[in-house]
C-alpha cells in the first residue's frame, strides 16, 4: 500500500516580512507576514463560499481573509489528492514536492505489539547468548593458564 504526502519547498520572497536580529542569539530572522495574500485569494474565497460553502473559506473570510497554506501533516491514499495540496501551494506562488511512501500489511494491535515483544527479546536473548560465549572464552583462557605452570620466580 502507497501513502502520500505534499510538502512545501519554498515559499514566495514577499511572504516573508523584514529581517529582524534575535536579541537573545543574535541570529537574523525573517518570519511570515500576517498580512500576506496572494494575488486573487479574496475572489478565491468568495467563490469557494458562493458555489460551495466551503467553511475552510467562511473561515478566512472571518477573519478578514486571513491566508493560509495547505496542511503538511495530512497523508493522502491518493498520489491525485496529494498532488492536488501540490497544486494549490504552486498556485500561490510557493513550491511544494509529493511524497510516496511503502506501507506494509496492517495488523491488529495487539499482534503487533506481541511482535515488538518478540523481537525485543529476541535481540535481548542475542545479546545475552553473546555475553555467555565471551565468559564461556574467558573461562577456557582462564583453565589454560591454571594448567600451566608459573615458573616466574
Amino acid at each position: 500500500m502507497r501513502l502520500y504526502k505534499m510538502q512545501i519547498t519554498g515559499l514566495p520572497e514577499d511572504y516573508f516580512g523584514a529581517p529582524y536580529e534575535d536579541p537573545e542569539d543574535g541570529e537574523i530572522y525573517r518570519g511570515p507576514r500576517d498580512d500576506w495574500a496572494p494575488e486573487g485569494w479574496v475572489e478565491h474565497v468568495d467563490e469557494a463560499i458562493q458555489y460551495n460553502g466551503a467553511p475552510w473559506a467562511k473561515s478566512s473570510k472571518a477573519e478578514g481573509y486571513k491566508f493560509f497554506w495547505p496542511s503538511e501533516k495530512r497523508t493522502y491514499l491518493t498520489k491525485q489528492a496529494a498532488e492536488s495540496k501540490a497544486w494549490a501551494v504552486r498556485r500561490w506562488g510557493g513550491e511544494a514536492i509529493v511524497l510516496e511512501a511503502e506501507v506494509g500489511e496492517f495488523v491488529e494491535v495487539e499482534a503487533a505489539k506481541r511482535n515488538r515483544q518478540e523481537a525485543k527479546d529476541l535481540a535481548r536473548a542475542e545479546k545475552l547468548r553473546a555475553k555467555a560465549e565471551m565468559l564461556k572464552q574467558e573461562a577456557r583462557e582462564l583453565e589454560r593458564s591454571a594448567k600451566q605452570p608459573d615458573w616466574d620466580f
